[in-house]
């Protein structure tokens, strides 16, 4: 995960590139990060904070302001824990829309049980969406 504000977007994914193909120096398979690839924080919350500052007076921004940040994680379990973090943080009541989990051909019913069916959680189609 990793915060960065600011200018440089454009530097940033060849920094990256760097570092995953191995141009980077290293020492016993340890590399030095520059400061200006991203922001240390300690955790969750202080990662949101840094990136979406006064997240709840969020109906005072532009839709710019947001599509000017991002926070990326490799899995999907730690979007969904960010998701739900920023979720309550945000002002109004939190609507639940959940999803049905069946098949369309109900001569499939016996190929596919209910907890296959419970278990996929695809990107972008969470089982439970909060808005």
């Amino acid at each position: 995960m990793r915060a960065h504000l600011g200018g440089g977007s454009i530097t940033f994914p060849s920094k990256l590139l760097s570092v995953g193909d191995g141009k980077i120096p290293h020492s016993n398979n340890k590399i030095e990060i520059d400061c200006d690839l991203g922001v240390k924080v300690g955790n969750i919350e202080e990662l949101i904070t840094k990136v979406y500052p006064d997240i709840s007076q969020i109906e005072n921004k532009d839709h710019q302001w947001m599509c000017q940040r991002a926070i990326l994680a490799a899995r999907n379990s730690n979007v969904d824990e960010i998701n739900d973090i920023i979720l309550s943080k945000l002002p109004g009541d939190i609507v639940t829309y959940t999803s049905i989990d069946t098949v369309m051909d109900q001569e499939d019913v016996v190929n596919y049980p209910q907890e296959f069916l419970n278990s996929l959680n695809p990107s972008g189609l969470p089982h439970i969406l909060l808005i």
